[in-house]
């Protein structure tokens, strides 16, 4: 209990300080959260991926986008030998790397070059492949899959590949009263995408689904 407060106080600091624009206070404070859920914890096993998880979202809300996508190939990476390379578990963290690649740390902004948007379709796709091939996935599973790369097309600028996601997925959230009432809240009405925070060259913000 005293470990569950203890977090508890922490994550209110580090949005304290988050919030205030101290992003290196912030940052500290996330190191040591990690730390202590990750102490006495195998670095290679299911019980680190919490830790590993919840590292990765803050690493992200901080605009740390090279570490938040380091930490999620190491919660790939643990998930492949653990359960193999297409258990269903895996779709989650490649779906968060993928989208990953629409952000780019300010600091980094001129001093590197920003990567490909073909980088973050590759893992995405990965994820749908596993959703399509793996007997054990369900309608969820497989169109969320489908929308997320159609998402990453809109805020990419490849409409006509969206639109074919976003197809597949009509016709997967088809043939029952349960599934149109999805499909009328995922593909019928207006959906504000996340906003995103691309490389200058996409030259894209706030996109929408409709």
């Amino acid at each position: 209990e005293r470990i569950d407060q203890a977090f508890e106080v922490l994550e209110s600091l580090a949005e304290t300080y988050l919030a205030g624009g101290h992003f290196d206070e912030a940052v500290d404070i996330q190191q040591r959260i990690f730390g202590l859920q990750a102490r006495n914890v195998p670095m290679n096993s299911e019980a680190i991926l919490p830790a590993l998880r919840n590292q990765a979202r803050w690493l992200h809300r901080l605009q740390l986008y090279d570490r938040e996508r380091y930490t999620w190939r190491r919660v790939i990476s643990i998930l492949e030998n653990l359960r193999g390379k297409e258990h269903l578990s895996l779709i989650p963290p490649l779906t968060n790397l993928g989208r990953s690649y629409l952000y780019f740390s300010p600091q980094e902004t001129g001093y590197q070059q920003p990567a490909a948007n073909t980088t973050g379709e590759i893992y995405l796709k990965r994820a749908l492949r596993i959703a399509e091939d793996n007997p054990e996935a369900d309608w969820t599973t497989r169109s969320e899959a489908l929308l997320a790369l159609g998402d990453y097309y809109i805020l990419t600028e490849r409409p006509n590949r969206a639109a074919r996601m976003y197809r597949e997925a009509w016709d997967v959230l088809s043939g029952s009263e349960e599934l149109e009432q999805v499909r009328q809240k995922q593909l019928q009405s207006l959906t504000f995408l996340y906003d995103a925070r691309p490389p200058r060259f996409y030259g894209i913000g706030m996109a929408r689904r409709s």
